[in-house]
């Protein structure tokens, strides 16, 4: 059989598939493939359809219906035009409506389109339309190709993508919504097991319980050896437009102490008139000690002497109010003492039981500040109460294994199983030692920007 010419060959609608792509990265709400676990070499859903189509359907199919099966709300030149419509307002910082409509991915195709490109591909290809992915990665390309009703062959051997490809692509399309609601069973029943535990190591504050915690990393003051913090920006809350919230630290010189008090930016009884300035800024510290500078060599000297420490400073409640910050209670600081303790006493079972990450972190890295900065091992990147949190929560899901697979059967329980251990992955990105306080994104209906908290 002759190859015939395919559509990918003749046009295809680059500039619009580039619209569309930038639109899916860029509005801050990654489509759902995405969200499940970070995987660098992940293409965008448009692209990934439009070189699926392009490669099945004939050179002569239907340009109209090609870009209604992409998912485009019109025509190639609206989306273009829509876009520099869109840059030029950019440039010029006039606000104006969004022209777009809704974005690709989240188009419902009409089944008549369908229908109408895979007789086309049938007719082009006989009975041996088959999409196939030898490195599918994450899955961009095999989850469009089953969403269009192809049969679908995809192979990886990363083991991370392989893991990412199959709760992405292949559990949806064999085990349908009924797994999300047994997933979401299953959780709840993980969280009630894994709070029972940890409770105890989170006080609350009154009747409502914490939201978060923030920390500071800090190390020994180069003239006084105190413990002084290393904080980029004391904004607890920085909001495009309402009161800014900052946390303003103040020292006790003579016995080497810092606490802080919580005021609003702006012109009003008890409030400033600015942030205090960071103490840690590209690399350098400010002593709040002696407001001297401290060299970059020094804060890494000292992380990796193992002299670098962390400091609770401020608690977030999260009431109908929005966010409220607190210094910490002496109930707050003992907690995390009782955990450094509880976490002692349970390490080196977890540690022979591969419940928390011993490895070392890799010499080779895009990344070498862990090493840099003290913390050679991955679990050398959380916090004692956030190891604890992470090593109960492993420990509870592995004994719970067993009631999964025998409720639910071997198959679902263990999609079932593997989709909760994504969901422990996902707190992992939030709770850990390199992660931060991001203020800009701390509205009162907002709990996913959090900084070292209680994972559940």
């Amino acid at each position: 059989m002759k190859r015939p010419r395919v559509l990918i060959e003749e046009w295809l609608p680059a500039a619009a598939i580039g619209v569309e792509c930038i639109r899916e990265r860029s509005t801050g709400q990654q489509p759902p493939d995405k969200r499940l676990h970070v995987w660098w070499a992940r293409r965008p859903l448009t692209a990934s359809r439009a070189a699926v189509l392009g490669s099945v359907l004939p050179a002569d199919f239907p340009k109209e219906v090609f870009e209604k099966l992409l998912g485009f709300w019109g025509t190639s030149k609206q989306l273009i035009a829509a876009e520099e419509y869109l840059n030029y307002a950019r440039a010029t910082g006039s606000k104006v409506r969004n022209p777009h409509g809704i974005r690709a991915f989240r188009a419902t195709l009409r089944s008549e389109h369908v229908e109408k490109a895979h007789e086309a591909a049938k007719k082009l290809w006989r009975d041996h339309v088959t999409i196939i992915d030898p490195m599918a990665g994450g899955g961009s390309i095999p989850l469009e190709s089953a969403r269009l009703g192809f049969k679908t062959l995809a192979n990886e051997y990363n083991p991370v993508a392989c893991s990412v490809l199959e709760a992405t692509v292949d559990y949806p399309f064999r085990f349908g919504s009924a797994l999300v609601a047994k997933a979401r069973l299953w959780g709840a029943e993980l969280r009630r097991r894994f709070n029972k535990r940890m409770e105890k190591f989170y006080p609350p504050h009154g009747i409502i319980p914490p939201h978060c915690y923030i920390f500071a990393r800090t190390v020994p003051c180069p003239d006084t050896k105190h413990h002084t913090p290393l904080v980029p920006d004391w904004h607890l809350l920085k909001p495009k437009s309402g009161t800014r919230q900052v946390a303003r630290p103040h020292v006790d010189k003579k016995h080497g102490t810092w606490w802080v008090d919580m005021v609003k930016i702006g012109r009003g009884a008890g409030q400033i008139s600015e942030a205090p300035p960071p103490s840690y800024d590209r690399g350098k510290g400010i002593s709040l000690f002696t407001n001297h500078q401290i060299d970059p060599d020094w804060i890494k000297a000292k992380a990796q002497n193992g002299e670098m420490r962390s400091a609770m400073y401020a608690v977030a409640l999260k009431t109908t109010q929005g966010l409220v910050f607190q210094p910490p209670t002496p109930d707050d600081l003992e907690a995390v003492t009782v955990a450094e303790r509880e976490l002692d006493r349970l390490r080196a079972g977890w540690e022979k039981a591969n419940v928390i990450p011993t490895e070392l972190y890799p010499k080779v890295s895009s990344d070498e500040r862990p090493r840099t900065y003290g913390m050679p091992h991955w679990a050398d990147l959380f916090s004692s109460r956030q190891l604890l949190c992470f090593g109960t929560l492993v420990e509870n899901l592995v004994g719970m294994r067993g009631e999964i697979l025998q409720s639910e059967g071997h198959e679902v329980g263990e999609a079932i199983y593997h989709l909760l251990c994504c969901s422990i992955d996902k707190f992992l990105d939030y709770n850990n030692l390199l992660c931060t306080w991001e203020s800009h994104y701390c509205p009162a209906n907002t709990i996913r920007q959090v900084a070292n908290s209680f994972p559940c």
